[in-house]
C-alpha cells in the first residue's frame, strides 16, 4: 500500500474540506459553462434548421407546413405557456388553452404587433398570432351594425373636413397670387366634392331611416364641419 506522501504529485488529493469544496465548485462551474454553451449551440442549430424549412415551405407555397414549423419553433423557444393540449377538433388551429395566461402581457404583445406590422415581419406576426389568446365576447347582435354605422360617420366627417380644408387653403393661395389659376381650380374641385359628399351622405342615411345630421353630431363634437356645410353647400 502506497502512502500519501509517496504518491505522485498529480495523485495527491487535498484533505481539507474547504479546499475540496472549492475544487468541487470550480469543477461544477466549468461543467455548467460547457453545458450552457452546448445548449446555446444546439438551440441555434435547431432554429437555423427550422427557419430553413420555413423558407422552403414558403417558397413552395406550402402554408400548412410553414405554420407547423412556426408552431414548433415557438414551442422550442418557450413562447407557449405550459398548459395542456386541447382535445377538441375545433381547437386544432389553437391547440393550447390560456387559463394560466399567455407568456407576454397584452400590452407587450400589442407593442410587438405594432412594431412587426411597421417592419412587415411576417414571421413575428404569425408567432404573435399563435401566442395570442382568442377571446369570445358576448354583445347584442345589433351592436356590430351600430358600430359600423358610427365608423361610416367618422369616415364621412374626415373626408368632408379634408375637402373643406383644401377649399379654404386653395382660396387663400389664390387670393395671395391670382395668377396661379391652379389654386382656383383646386378650390372648385374640392368644393364640388364636398357638396357631393353631403348629398351622398343624406341619401345613404335616408335609405336606412337614420337622421344623418344627428348621427354625425353623435360621433363628431367639433363645429368646423357644420360651419363649412353652411358656407359651401
Amino acid at each position: 500500500m502506497v502512502r500519501a506522501s509517496e504518491r505522485p504529485q498529480h495523485l495527491v488529493f487535498p484533505t481539507r474540506q474547504r479546499q475540496l469544496r472549492r475544487y468541487l465548485q470550480r469543477a461544477c462551474g466549468r461543467l455548467a459553462d460547457a453545458t450552457q454553451q452546448n445548449l446555446k449551440s444546439l438551440m441555434g442549430r435547431h432554429l437555423m434548421q427550422r427557419r430553413g424549412l420555413y423558407a422552403r415551405a414558403l417558397k413552395t407555397n406550402d402554408v400548412r407546413t410553414a405554420l407547423l414549423v412556426l408552431k414548433d419553433e415557438a414551442l422550442l423557444e418557450g413562447l407557449y405557456p405550459a398548459t395542456k393540449i386541447a382535445a377538441s377538433a375545433n381547437e386544432e388551429l389553437y391547440p393550447h388553452n390560456y387559463e394560466s395566461g399567455p407568456p407576454l402581457s397584452r400590452e407587450e404583445r400589442f407593442e410587438r404587433l405594432l412594431a412587426a406590422t411597421d417592419r412587415e415581419d411576417q414571421v413575428e406576426l404569425r408567432l404573435l398570432e399563435q401566442v395570442t389568446p382568442i377571446r369570445t365576447l358576448r354583445i347584442p347582435d345589433t351592436m356590430l351594425p351600430k358600430l359600423m354605422l358610427d365608423m361610416c360617420a367618422l369616415m364621412y366627417v374626415g373626408e368632408q373636413l379634408d375637402h373643406a380644408s383644401m377649399v379654404f387653403l386653395a382660396s387663400i393661395e389664390s387670393a395671395r397670387d391670382p395668377s396661379r389659376e391652379a389654386w382656383s381650380l383646386i378650390a372648385d374641385v374640392h368644393g364640388y366634392r364636398f357638396k357631393i359628399g353631403m348629398a351622398g351622405w343624406q341619401l345613404f342615411t335616408d335609405s336606412l331611416g337614420v337622421d344623418g345630421i344627428k348621427l354625425v353630431k353623435a360621433n363628431h363634437f367639433g363645429s368646423a364641419l357644420e360651419l363649412c356645410s353652411d358656407i359651401l353647400y
